[in-house]
C-alpha cells in the first residue's frame, strides 16, 4: 500500500508551522512525543530531528511502516 503523503521534505520545500502531511496548523492540534529513534523513521523533514506531525499523522506513519506499542505524550 502506498502512503499517501509525501515522506520527506527538504528544507525549501518543507511546511512551516503545519503538520507536514495533512497540514493541521500548529498548534492547533495536541502536541505529541515520541522517542528520538522512533521520530527519526516517521520524520518528515530531511533535518535530524526537524519537522512536525500532528498525532493523528504520526500514528498513521507508524502503522504504515508496522510500528506499535510506543511510548508517546500527548498534551
Amino acid at each position: 500500500m502506498s502512503f499517501p503523503f509525501k515522506w520527506r521534505y527538504t528544507d525549501n520545500e518543507r511546511p512551516l508551522c503545519v503538520c507536514a502531511d495533512c497540514r493541521l496548523p500548529y498548534p492547533q492540534g495536541n502536541d505529541c512525543a515520541v522517542p528520538d529513534d522512533i521520530w527519526e523513521k516517521i520524520n518528515p523533514s530531511e533535518s535530524e530531528g526537524g519537522g512536525i506531525l500532528c498525532a493523528n499523522c504520526i500514528m498513521r506513519r507508524l502503522d504504515h511502516l508496522g510500528i506499535s506499542g510506543v511510548p508517546a505524550t500527548l498534551w
